[in-house]
């Protein structure tokens, strides 16, 4: 960063984050550093100052009255940089205001929203903002710092855009896509992401290549822009791995942006030295990433030859019905089912297949015949299903796709980011389909309810015996899952009145319009942070777990059996066996009395052959087993604990969990089991 003095023009560049956001860790803000280290480089007497975190921002804008404000516009803080904005021009009117990022663009299916928003802004700049920003600073200082007159050489810039006095877009050329990755300087080498590197609360970002083949309708990457994929070269690369390892916190992972990592000859010798990093520097300590969409092979070696257990396997699948993919332009190049046993042979590593429900052209059953092939493969999977989002700048956000497909979309708050900023509510929306033409809303929480379903019995395995004996006996959890979706009506009161809060809680907070989200929100704030209200799929899931065991496990074996009605007698004995063992195993989830040990004799050795697994069928264990089921440190802490592990039903004072691990899933809360000699 260049020293400061009264000539030197002073750039606030601004990514803004809530102080107190809850959903996810603040990310190192890689595009502003982009941008921010290449105006450096082309242009004298510039101060350029990076910010993430809400408190920070405004208390730097107050003092320090940026010369020029920039700003990258994303989904999650779209109101919040509105605000800043705001005050920037207070605090000084003459500062120079450019937006950015992927919600910026002039074809956006409501333009009063955008007008309304955006004409007070300068400059709006879309795509690659590298070039693009750094075209606007060295014609602003060229006409002597005169916002007017910059408008006036729209001409000479590229990527940009501005709102006339008549509300209509003025834009300037495009520029072609930058196709050397290797003359953008990088922020971590520069040392201008040096204070976000020594605050262990941020997530060090790494872009190693950009652009996406993919032409996915409801992807922002889905543009032709993006199409060819350009590659920063090894070396540069590696530096920044090594500057990254050398000054992050010790236990900081690295979130990899690239949209298709893993899938790519370039990714090979990269993954191999991320290991390398992992083995000698004990960095970093796991990778988060989108794999790739396509060259499975390779992906497979990445992540389970080269980088076991650092990074999972996210298989984009968004829908198993040929038709929609089509509807929706995503290319699937290879049948998801091979792909994932493909990824099970040798190693089992958990792979995490993305659903989006609903999308133009499903229905209710392609829904459910594509989840039950999907889990049909008995792999090693748990499935992630996103309600479908209206993103600008893609080709779904348009009124010819929202005709034609008859979608119903909604405004809601956007994962909890919410706050006063300078004594202002701000809430931060999203817009999320329904239903459409062809998936009713009763269809749709039919859908939401199995995958509720699915993700109470998937999740960190809670049924690990009793799936593998249905597995072996043909009964497969898809059709346990099914079965279970199809009986609610007969499950327990408490259950159902589970589910019937599910549907309630996901509809409440949805609206025709952002005002009414923000006021709504206004006042139940509190009740979103602490996790009273709200949580989506991961709270019900667990809530039938931690609120309702007793009636959850009666009402599962029940529909087990119900499953197996045409099986011999001897399935129904190795199920009631099964059943008394799970409830023992959780017998401090399931019972008020506090033994220490609780004894139990079985007609199979469970142990045993769980251990062996294998389709090794469990009569080969036919014996009289007695076993101890023990208490453990955690297997009887109360409710309240264990929500707030999850970050639901916290008090003011109670600390936010620091991870997925932190978690207190229901198969952490085992007893512990051990053969009895007595």
């Amino acid at each position: 960063m260049l020293s400061s003095n009264k000539d030197n023009l002073k750039v606030l560049l601004i990514d803004p984050y809530y102080d107190d956001g809850v959903s996810s860790v603040p990310a190192i803000p890689l595009g502003l550093g982009l941008i921010g280290s290449y105006l450096i480089e082309q242009v004298p007497n510039v101060e350029v100052k990076i910010l993430k975190l809400m408190s920070n921002i405004l208390e730097y804008i107050k003092l320090e009255k940026p010369d020029v404000l920039g700003v990258t516009n994303f989904m999650w803080n779209t109101n919040l940089c509105i605000k800043f904005s705001r005050i920037a021009k207070e605090v000084n009117p003459d500062v120079l205001i450019v937006f950015g990022g992927p919600d910026i663009n002039n074809k956006h299916s409501d333009q009063e929203r955008f007008i309304r928003l955006y004409s007070h802004i300068d400059l709006l700049v879309e795509k690659e903002g590298e070039v693009a920003f750094t075209k606007i600073i060295q014609t602003y200082l060229k006409v002597n710092r005169d916002k007017v007159k910059l408008r006036e050489h729209i001409g000479e810039l590229g990527n940009c855009f501005y709102i006339n006095s008549e509300k209509k877009f003025s834009l300037s050329p495009k520029l072609p896509k930058i196709k050397d990755m290797n003359a953008m300087p990088s922020p971590y080498l520069t040392g201008l992401f040096d204070d976000f590197l020594a605050d262990k609360h941020f997530q060090p970002l790494l872009e190693t290549n950009r652009g996406c083949p993919y032409a996915c309708t409801f992807c922002q990457q889905g543009d032709s822009y993006y199409s060819r994929v350009h590659f920063k070269s090894f070396e540069n690369v590696t530096c920044e791995l090594d500057y990254i390892a050398d000054n992050a916190d010790e236990d900081a992972g690295l979130y990899l942006i690239d949209s298709n990592w893993g899938m790519y000859k370039e990714d090979i010798p990269i993954a191999h030295y991320l290991k390398e990093l992992n083995e000698t520097k004990n960095w970093p300590k796991y990778i988060d990433c989108d794999t790739g969409k396509s060259q499975y092979d390779r992906i497979r070696h990445v992540a389970m030859d080269i980088l076991p257990g650092l990074m999972s396997i996210s298989n984009s699948v968004q829908t198993m019905d040929q038709n929609v993919l089509d509807n929706v332009k995503r290319l699937q190049p290879k049948d998801p089912v091979q792909v994932i046993k493909e990824f099970e042979v040798g190693g089992g590593e958990v792979q995490q297949p993305d659903f989006i429900l609903p999308l133009p052209g499903e229905n209710k059953e392609g829904f459910m015949k594509g989840m039950k092939k999907l889990l049909d493969t008995k792999a090693n999977v748990r499935f992630r299903v996103h309600p479908t989002q209206m993103l600008s700048n893609t080709e779904l956000d348009s009124k010819v796709s929202i005709e034609k497909y008859g979608i119903q979309f909604k405004y809601r708050q956007h994962s909890n980011f919410m706050g006063y900023c300078d004594g202002e509510f701000i809430c931060e929306t999203e817009r999320v389909i329904l239903a459409t033409k062809d998936m009713s809303l009763e269809d749709v929480f039919y859908c939401r309810t199995s995958t509720v379903l699915l993700d109470t019995l998937l999740r960190r395995a809670p049924l690990r015996e009793l799936i593998e004996y249905l597995n072996s006996v043909d009964i497969l959890v898809s059709d346990l899952a099914r079965a279970l979706t199809d009986s609610v009506s007969q499950s327990p009161e408490d259950v159902q009145a589970c589910l019937k809060e599910y549907k309630e809680s996901y509809l409440e907070a949805m609206f025709d319009t952002e005002e009414e989200v923000t006021r709504y929100m206004e006042v139940h704030q509190k009740d979103y942070i602490s996790g009273d209200k709200g949580g989506d799929l991961l709270k019900y899931s667990m809530k039938l777990w931690i609120d309702h065991c007793p009636s959850m496990m009666k009402w599962l074996f029940s529909t087990v059996h119900s499953l197996c009605k045409d099986k011999d007698e001897s399935v129904h004995k190795v199920i009631d066996n099964l059943e008394a063992f799970t409830n023992l195993l959780y017998y401090d989830r399931i019972n008020k009395t506090t033994e220490k040990s609780v004894e139990s004799q079985f007609d199979y050795d469970i142990l045993k052959w769980f251990k062996e697994k294998n389709n090794t069928q469990i009569e080969k264990f036919k014996y009289p087993t007695k076993y101890a089921f023990k208490k453990t440190n955690i297997s009887n802490i109360n409710k309240s604990e264990v929500w707030n592990s999850f970050g639901f039903y916290r008090d003011e004072n109670s600390e936010l969990p620091t991870g997925t691990n932190s978690r207190y899933y229901l198969s952490k809360l085992r007893r512990s089991v051990e053969t009895s000699i007595s």
